[in-house]
Protein backbone atom coordinates (compact mmCIF):
# COMPACT_ATOMS: atom_id res chain seq x y z
CA UNK A 1 0.00 0.00 0.00
CA UNK A 2 2.84 2.69 0.95
CA UNK A 3 3.93 1.70 -2.40
CA UNK A 4 1.22 2.58 -4.30
CA UNK A 5 0.60 5.33 -2.28
CA UNK A 6 4.58 6.49 -3.22
CA UNK A 7 4.01 6.09 -6.79
CA UNK A 8 0.64 8.16 -6.78
CA UNK A 9 2.45 11.20 -4.85
CA UNK A 10 4.91 10.61 -7.63
CA UNK A 11 2.68 10.63 -10.74
CA UNK A 12 3.82 6.70 -11.31
CA UNK A 13 7.37 7.14 -11.00
CA UNK A 14 9.67 3.96 -10.60
CA UNK A 15 10.00 3.81 -6.74
CA UNK A 16 13.71 3.00 -7.10
CA UNK A 17 13.84 5.49 -9.62
CA UNK A 18 12.86 7.89 -7.42
CA UNK A 19 15.07 6.92 -4.23
CA UNK A 20 17.96 7.33 -6.49
CA UNK A 21 17.53 10.68 -7.05
CA UNK A 22 16.78 11.90 -3.64
CA UNK A 23 19.71 10.09 -2.93
CA UNK A 24 21.35 11.98 -5.27
CA UNK A 25 20.79 15.13 -3.95
CA UNK A 26 21.40 14.40 -1.15
CA UNK A 27 25.19 12.99 -1.43
CA UNK A 28 25.51 15.96 -3.52
CA UNK A 29 24.45 18.39 -0.36
CA UNK A 30 26.27 16.38 2.13
CA UNK A 31 29.47 16.13 0.26
CA UNK A 32 29.84 20.21 -0.12
CA UNK A 33 29.21 20.33 3.76
CA UNK A 34 32.62 17.32 4.95
CA UNK A 35 35.42 18.95 5.63
CA UNK A 36 38.07 18.12 2.83
CA UNK A 37 41.82 17.93 4.53
CA UNK A 38 42.53 17.88 8.27
CA UNK A 39 44.18 20.59 9.73
CA UNK A 40 48.19 19.81 9.95
CA UNK A 41 49.27 20.81 13.69
CA UNK A 42 52.46 21.13 14.76
CA UNK A 43 52.64 18.18 17.86
CA UNK A 44 49.90 16.25 16.50
CA UNK A 45 48.51 14.33 14.18
CA UNK A 46 44.80 14.64 13.61
CA UNK A 47 42.74 12.68 10.79
CA UNK A 48 39.21 11.38 10.11
CA UNK A 49 38.10 8.09 8.61
CA UNK A 50 34.70 9.16 6.69
CA UNK A 51 32.61 6.00 4.76
CA UNK A 52 29.28 6.89 3.56
CA UNK A 53 26.27 4.72 3.72
CA UNK A 54 23.90 3.42 1.02
CA UNK A 55 21.45 5.62 2.46
CA UNK A 56 22.76 9.03 4.04
CA UNK A 57 22.82 8.55 7.82
CA UNK A 58 23.06 12.39 8.61
CA UNK A 59 26.66 12.15 9.95
CA UNK A 60 29.11 15.32 10.04
CA UNK A 61 32.70 16.24 11.00
CA UNK A 62 34.21 19.76 11.32
CA UNK A 63 37.45 21.30 12.17
CA UNK A 64 37.65 24.41 12.93
CA UNK A 65 40.38 27.64 14.63
CA UNK A 66 38.64 28.47 17.57
CA UNK A 67 41.81 30.65 18.04
CA UNK A 68 44.95 31.11 16.56
CA UNK A 69 46.28 28.45 20.14
CA UNK A 70 42.97 26.32 20.02
CA UNK A 71 41.47 23.65 17.55
CA UNK A 72 37.37 22.43 17.61
CA UNK A 73 36.74 18.93 16.56
CA UNK A 74 33.02 18.40 16.15
CA UNK A 75 31.43 15.62 15.39
CA UNK A 76 27.46 15.58 14.78
CA UNK A 77 24.66 12.80 13.96
CA UNK A 78 21.18 12.82 13.51
CA UNK A 79 18.29 10.67 13.80
CA UNK A 80 16.62 10.93 10.18
CA UNK A 81 18.23 9.98 6.83
CA UNK A 82 18.52 11.16 3.40
CA UNK A 83 17.21 14.62 2.09
CA UNK A 84 16.13 15.72 5.35
CA UNK A 85 19.37 14.76 7.00
CA UNK A 86 21.51 16.35 5.06
CA UNK A 87 19.29 19.71 5.22
CA UNK A 88 19.36 19.22 9.67
CA UNK A 89 23.20 19.08 8.86
CA UNK A 90 23.41 22.00 6.51
CA UNK A 91 22.07 23.73 9.56
CA UNK A 92 23.32 23.08 12.34
CA UNK A 93 27.36 23.24 10.41
CA UNK A 94 25.72 27.19 9.83
CA UNK A 95 25.19 27.25 13.58
CA UNK A 96 28.11 25.94 14.76
CA UNK A 97 30.37 27.89 12.72
CA UNK A 98 28.90 31.03 13.62
CA UNK A 99 29.16 30.84 17.51
CA UNK A 100 32.27 28.78 17.55
CA UNK A 101 35.32 31.22 17.38
CA UNK A 102 36.78 32.63 20.35
CA UNK A 103 34.56 30.92 22.29
CA UNK A 104 36.84 28.26 24.63
CA UNK A 105 34.13 26.46 26.36
CA UNK A 106 32.84 23.35 23.73
CA UNK A 107 29.42 23.46 26.39
CA UNK A 108 28.41 27.40 25.53
CA UNK A 109 28.62 26.46 21.63
CA UNK A 110 26.94 23.52 22.36
CA UNK A 111 24.09 25.80 23.90
CA UNK A 112 23.91 28.52 21.68
CA UNK A 113 23.16 26.10 18.72
CA UNK A 114 20.78 24.10 20.42
CA UNK A 115 18.90 27.62 21.20
CA UNK A 116 18.56 27.86 17.14
CA UNK A 117 17.75 24.47 16.52
CA UNK A 118 15.09 23.71 18.89
CA UNK A 119 13.11 26.79 17.41
CA UNK A 120 13.89 25.22 14.35
CA UNK A 121 13.66 20.90 14.32
CA UNK A 122 10.28 19.11 13.38
CA UNK A 123 9.26 17.02 16.62
CA UNK A 124 11.05 13.88 16.50
CA UNK A 125 14.36 15.23 14.67
CA UNK A 126 17.66 16.07 16.82
CA UNK A 127 21.27 16.23 16.74
CA UNK A 128 24.40 14.38 19.13
CA UNK A 129 27.40 16.28 18.84
CA UNK A 130 30.53 15.07 20.51
CA UNK A 131 32.70 18.80 20.72
CA UNK A 132 36.48 18.70 21.53
CA UNK A 133 38.50 22.16 22.09
CA UNK A 134 42.02 21.13 21.88
CA UNK A 135 44.95 23.31 23.47
CA UNK A 136 47.99 23.25 21.57
CA UNK A 137 50.08 24.36 24.07
CA UNK A 138 49.29 22.48 27.38
CA UNK A 139 48.17 19.00 25.09
CA UNK A 140 44.73 19.70 27.21
CA UNK A 141 41.50 18.71 25.48
CA UNK A 142 38.39 20.31 26.77
CA UNK A 143 34.78 18.05 25.93
CA UNK A 144 31.22 18.53 25.82
CA UNK A 145 28.22 15.64 24.75
CA UNK A 146 24.74 16.61 23.60
CA UNK A 147 23.87 13.09 23.50
CA UNK A 148 26.56 11.82 21.52
CA UNK A 149 28.73 8.08 22.45
CA UNK A 150 31.73 8.72 24.88
CA UNK A 151 34.72 9.83 23.79
CA UNK A 152 37.90 7.19 23.75
CA UNK A 153 41.09 7.86 25.34
CA UNK A 154 44.13 5.95 24.40
CA UNK A 155 46.81 6.34 27.19
CA UNK A 156 50.07 5.28 25.12
CA UNK A 157 52.60 4.65 28.38
CA UNK A 158 49.91 2.40 30.03
CA UNK A 159 48.71 0.66 26.32
CA UNK A 160 44.79 0.61 27.85
CA UNK A 161 41.49 2.74 26.32
CA UNK A 162 39.33 4.67 28.48
CA UNK A 163 35.92 6.03 27.87
CA UNK A 164 35.04 10.08 28.69
CA UNK A 165 31.43 10.64 29.08
CA UNK A 166 29.98 13.87 30.03
CA UNK A 167 26.52 14.00 30.44
CA UNK A 168 24.01 16.08 28.05
CA UNK A 169 21.40 15.40 26.18
CA UNK A 170 20.48 15.63 21.82
CA UNK A 171 20.33 19.03 20.60
CA UNK A 172 16.60 20.19 19.37
CA UNK A 173 15.02 18.41 22.18
CA UNK A 174 14.75 21.37 24.82
CA UNK A 175 14.71 25.20 23.93
CA UNK A 176 17.25 25.78 27.06
CA UNK A 177 16.92 25.02 30.21
CA UNK A 178 16.96 21.36 30.80
CA UNK A 179 19.53 21.00 27.99
CA UNK A 180 21.42 23.96 29.71
CA UNK A 181 21.24 22.16 33.01
CA UNK A 182 22.27 18.63 31.61
CA UNK A 183 25.37 19.80 29.93
CA UNK A 184 28.60 19.24 31.34
CA UNK A 185 32.11 19.68 30.43
CA UNK A 186 35.23 17.22 31.17
CA UNK A 187 39.08 18.28 31.28
CA UNK A 188 41.28 15.73 29.22
CA UNK A 189 45.14 15.69 29.57
CA UNK A 190 46.81 14.41 26.41
CA UNK A 191 50.12 12.72 27.36
CA UNK A 192 52.78 12.27 24.20
CA UNK A 193 51.40 9.22 22.23
CA UNK A 194 48.55 9.28 23.82
CA UNK A 195 44.91 9.56 21.29
CA UNK A 196 41.65 10.69 21.78
CA UNK A 197 38.73 9.10 19.21
CA UNK A 198 35.65 10.56 18.25
CA UNK A 199 33.27 7.95 16.19
CA UNK A 200 29.48 8.10 15.22
CA UNK A 201 27.57 4.95 15.56
CA UNK A 202 27.48 3.56 12.63
CA UNK A 203 31.07 1.89 13.51
CA UNK A 204 29.19 -0.12 15.70
CA UNK A 205 26.05 -1.00 14.18
CA UNK A 206 27.29 -2.72 11.07
CA UNK A 207 25.61 -5.44 10.86
CA UNK A 208 27.85 -9.02 9.35
CA UNK A 209 25.51 -11.20 7.23
CA UNK A 210 24.39 -13.08 10.45
CA UNK A 211 22.80 -9.79 11.83
CA UNK A 212 25.02 -9.51 14.11
CA UNK A 213 26.42 -5.90 14.86
CA UNK A 214 30.13 -5.14 15.13
CA UNK A 215 29.24 -3.88 18.51
CA UNK A 216 31.19 -1.61 21.03
CA UNK A 217 33.84 -4.80 22.51
CA UNK A 218 35.23 -5.04 18.74
CA UNK A 219 35.44 -1.12 18.29
CA UNK A 220 37.04 -0.81 21.34
CA UNK A 221 39.67 -3.50 20.63
CA UNK A 222 40.27 -2.55 17.15
CA UNK A 223 40.95 0.81 18.20
CA UNK A 224 43.34 -0.19 21.21
CA UNK A 225 45.20 -2.57 18.73
CA UNK A 226 45.60 0.13 16.20
CA UNK A 227 46.05 3.39 18.14
CA UNK A 228 49.86 2.87 18.55
CA UNK A 229 50.14 3.44 14.79
CA UNK A 230 50.02 7.14 13.07
CA UNK A 231 46.82 8.54 13.07
CA UNK A 232 46.34 7.63 8.84
CA UNK A 233 47.02 3.84 9.34
CA UNK A 234 44.80 4.41 12.74
CA UNK A 235 41.61 5.54 11.18
CA UNK A 236 42.68 3.24 7.70
CA UNK A 237 43.23 -0.18 9.73
CA UNK A 238 40.25 0.27 11.87
CA UNK A 239 38.17 1.08 9.25
CA UNK A 240 39.74 -1.95 7.60
CA UNK A 241 38.47 -3.83 10.94
CA UNK A 242 34.62 -2.85 10.21
CA UNK A 243 34.57 -3.63 6.48
CA UNK A 244 36.04 -7.06 7.27
CA UNK A 245 33.34 -8.00 9.51
CA UNK A 246 30.51 -7.08 7.54
CA UNK A 247 32.06 -8.01 4.30
CA UNK A 248 29.36 -7.96 1.40
CA UNK A 249 26.70 -6.52 3.57
CA UNK A 250 25.86 -3.02 2.54
CA UNK A 251 26.37 -0.44 4.95
CA UNK A 252 22.92 1.60 5.42
CA UNK A 253 24.54 4.04 7.63
CA UNK A 254 27.20 6.63 7.67
CA UNK A 255 30.86 5.46 9.70
CA UNK A 256 32.62 8.38 11.17
CA UNK A 257 35.79 8.28 13.01
CA UNK A 258 38.17 11.51 14.15
CA UNK A 259 41.57 11.30 16.47
CA UNK A 260 43.93 13.44 17.66
CA UNK A 261 47.28 11.71 18.58
CA UNK A 262 50.00 13.93 20.01
CA UNK A 263 53.31 13.53 19.25
CA UNK A 264 55.15 15.53 21.17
Amino acid sequence: VSNLEFRDKHEGADLDEVVSKEQKVAEEIHGTLISKNPPRLQDYEVETLFKPGFEIGGDHFEYFRVDDDHLGIMLLDTNVRGIPAALVMSATRSYVRAEAPGVLSPAEVLKSVNRHLAGELPAGRHVTALYVVLNQSDGSATIASAGHLPLLVYRHQAGKMAKVNPEGIAMGLDAGPVFDSSLQEGDIPMGLGDRIVLYTDGALRIQNAEGEEFGEQRFYGAVTAEAPKNSQAFVNFVGAAIDQFHLDVQQNDDITISTIKRLR
